[in-house]
């Protein structure tokens, strides 16, 4: 799945956190679920059979939570990664006037160091975004609304207490 703007790393976590809270007996094949979807994102499947499995195409009878926490976990990393670098567009100036004045603090008399700028958490506005991208992944990967706003509200709330 490697995309220059998502870690996918951090896209199993949030995943795996979701999972563990939701469905936590799918974690013993968490792993290699989580595995098979950094291999292929596109092979998450639902197929039209009785139950409309939800999986990786492997045959499995089995609905699983996991591939949709993955891919719901990847496009709120797409979002918030661009929210944070349009964000980091406008401090990008003061950030590094701050770590060049670091780098000479002990040359100048008298000078505090300056700490680099942490970013501000995300707004009320960009929650709802990433609250409302979980749920239209998920309703998109044909989940019930339940679901949908089981994972939705996981994926926030994670973002929130972080």
């Amino acid at each position: 799945m490697s995309s220059e703007l998502v870690d996918d790393e951090l896209v199993v976590e949030i995943a795996r956190s979701a999972v563990r809270e939701l469905a936590p007996q799918e974690m013993p094949l968490f792993r290699a679920n989580s595995e098979a979807y950094l291999k292929n994102p596109d092979g998450l499947v639902r197929r039209q059979s009785g139950d409309q499995v939800l999986g990786f195409g492997a045959g499995i009878d089995v609905t699983l939570l996991t591939p949709a926490a993955l891919a719901i976990a990847a496009e709120v990393v797409r979002f918030v990664t661009s929210e944070i670098a349009a964000a980091a567009k406008d401090q990008s100036r003061p950030l590094i006037q701050a770590l060049v004045r670091r780098v000479f603090a002990r040359l100048q008399p008298g000078s505090e160091t300056v700490a680099a700028a942490e970013p501000a958490p995300l707004s009320q506005l960009q929650l709802a975004r990433v609250r409302e991208i979980a749920f239209d992944t998920a309703r998109r990967l044909q989940l019930s609304d339940d679901q949908a706003q089981l994972l939705a509200d996981s994926t926030v709330g994670g973002l929130v207490v972080a």
